[in-house]
């Protein structure tokens, strides 16, 4: 025991008042998130809002004075699943199953846009050349193209009230989801649509 003044104070208690502190100022910051949502229209990512080394304030009172204020640091580790290539994969590589594993790791250590969900990666390849044992990012994979210049395809026009149907002809390759300018053979003018599959484009309204 440790006597300060009139207070005795065991210093089991400095631990406990330390791990309460980092708790209330784990809360704290969140809270804090919350309302930046708020202000900004924007969504944090609770998981990764406290990781690593964290620094805060400790004040201590003695008979309800200010006796001392020290400055502690608490490392926070969060761990999570995240997708790993087992070996190393070229560029343009199809990601299989057979390609990638999932390991637990601390969040403070990879990227933020780490992917952690092996079905976002299956079925996409690679930008470029990956090495083996990479912690895979988002901008690291793509969806392989559905379409390349040249290709026919049938053009939807769609509305709640319509839908009209042409033949084009594909200016530049685009995966799902991807605008790409298309030349209508009717109109002879160039469009943006949608891809929807290898023979199907959308224009948006």
């Amino acid at each position: 025991m440790r006597i300060i003044g009139d207070t005795k104070i065991p210093f089991l208690s400095y631990r406990k008042i330390a791990l309460t502190l980092s708790v209330l100022l784990s809360i704290d910051t969140l809270k804090t998130c919350v309302v930046l949502d708020a202000l900004t229209s924007s969504r944090h990512n609770s998981n990764r809002e406290l990781v690593g080394q964290i620094p805060f304030a400790v004040s201590f009172d003695v008979n309800g004075k200010p006796y001392k204020r020290v400055w502690a640091t608490v490392t926070i580790e969060v761990l999570a699943e995240v997708v790993v290539t087992k070996k190393p994969l070229g560029r343009h590589k199809p990601i299989t199953e057979d390609d990638i594993t999932v390991l637990k790791m601390d969040l403070a250590k990879v990227p933020s846009d780490v992917i952690t969900d092996p079905e976002v990666v299956l079925g996409k390849r690679t930008k470029r050349a990956i090495g083996s044992s990479t912690v895979l990012r988002a901008n690291q994979v793509e969806f392989p193209p559905l379409v390349k210049r040249g290709d026919v395809v049938v053009i939807i026009a769609e509305t709640q009230s319509f839908k009209i149907t042409a033949l084009g002809q594909v200016k530049k390759k685009g995966a799902i989801g991807d605008r790409i300018p298309v030349i209508n053979f009717e109109s002879k003018k160039v469009l943006y649509a949608r891809v929807v599959d290898s023979n199907t484009v959308k224009v948006d309204f």
